[in-house]
């Protein structure tokens, strides 16, 4: 009967085990089934005067949308010259003062300069004063008289600053403006948080700074487009790959006064905005804050210089250069990958 008894028992203990481990095979059976599969995910916000739109490979349940969207405002934050809170503006209302910048703005500032001395000022961080004379900061656009530029102009010489580490020196009505390099900045960010997130697709368009993150789900390459500056239609595409797109152009805020029109590229010897024969020059790299401030700095240089110190400073670059003829120069290192629009007259840039 003893016997009979704990045989019963073990019976008992090895079917509670069988019900415990068919149990876990249910559970796990049912979380598989709840795991939802990826798909792109879109989503937007407004910051830094435009709207940034994300497209993510991701499961529906994933964060990555706040993710992104709270860096998004931080950066912006970090970076506004209007806002009172922002780091960049405290900075710029020190009336001369010593400032103490956090390591990341400071980090920022040294890249600027370091493309500023590189391109002879073609990128001037300093030229806020006279971007606010000409209202390109409100949206109140006008051209303003000769007072006010020539006040204005007094208060843009980049060499000026001073820095030690993180502390920074503006002379006294000097203020800058990281416009030229912040949606750039902002992209190498937003680059690292996907990475973080182990995201293997991705596509980035931050007010027209495009990041084409891995290959679509289709394995397939990105293919971007350049917008012709004359009209709607595009002047050429090639396909990119963890790569920065980055374009500056006449086109992308601009007004008209009296017949003329006036963008939003200013020249730092006149004060005006800059007349020499370009309309645009889109550049594609892996880095966001290089590709932006190189847009700007070799629109400023024209044609002819921006080609000599692109050979000279950055062949590893790919750039691609539209006219006021509406003709295109590209870089030798895109050509197996670039395709000119039907019509439109291209010339290839060796190294």
């Amino acid at each position: 009967m003893g016997g009979l008894m704990k045989r019963q028992q073990r019976k008992t203990v090895w079917g509670k085990k069988a019900v415990h481990s068919a149990l876990l095979a249910a559970l796990a059976a049912l979380l598989a089934g709840c795991s939802q599969p990826k798909e792109y995910q879109e989503s937007s916000v407004y910051a830094m005067d435009t709207i940034m739109r994300f497209q993510v490979l991701a499961s529906p349940d994933s964060n990555l949308e706040g993710v992104l969207r709270d860096e998004v405002q931080r950066v912006d934050l970090l970076l506004s010259a209007t806002d009172p809170d922002s780091e960049l503006y405290q900075l710029n209302h020190r009336e001369g003062e010593a400032f103490t910048a956090s390591q990341e703005l400071a980090d920022i500032l040294d890249g600027c300069l370091e493309i500023s001395r590189e391109t002879g000022g073609a990128l001037n961080i300093a030229l806020y004063p006279v971007t606010q004379a000409w209202g390109f900061t409100t949206g109140d656009y006008h051209v303003p008289d000769a007072a006010t530029l020539s006040d204005a102009m007094e208060k843009i010489h980049w060499e000026e600053i001073e820095m030690d580490g993180t502390q920074v020196w503006l002379p006294e009505g000097m203020e800058l403006d990281l416009g030229a390099v912040g949606k750039g900045y902002l992209t190498d960010r937003c680059v690292e948080l996907l990475r973080e997130n182990q995201v293997s697709s991705a596509l980035l368009d931050l007010g027209g700074n495009i990041y084409a993150h891995g290959r679509k789900e289709d394995g397939t390459a990105w293919r971007i487009g350049i917008q012709d500056p004359s009209g709607q239609g595009l002047v050429a595409s090639f396909t990119a790959e963890d790569e920065a797109v980055v374009t500056s152009g006449t086109y992308q805020r601009y007004f008209e006064a009296d017949g003329k029109r006036y963008h939003h590229i200013l020249d730092s010897g006149t004060g005006y905005p800059v007349e020499n024969g370009l309309e645009s020059v889109t550049i594609v790299t892996d880095n966001g804050f290089l590709a932006d401030a190189l847009s700007t700095s070799l629109f400023v240089l024209g044609l002819e210089d921006s080609v000599t110190f692109w050979r000279e400073q950055y062949p590893q670059v790919g750039v691609v250069w539209v006219t006021s003829q509406g003709e295109v120069y590209y870089t030798e290192n895109l050509e197996d990958r670039f395709t000119p629009a039907e019509g439109i007259t291209s010339h290839l840039v060796e190294a």
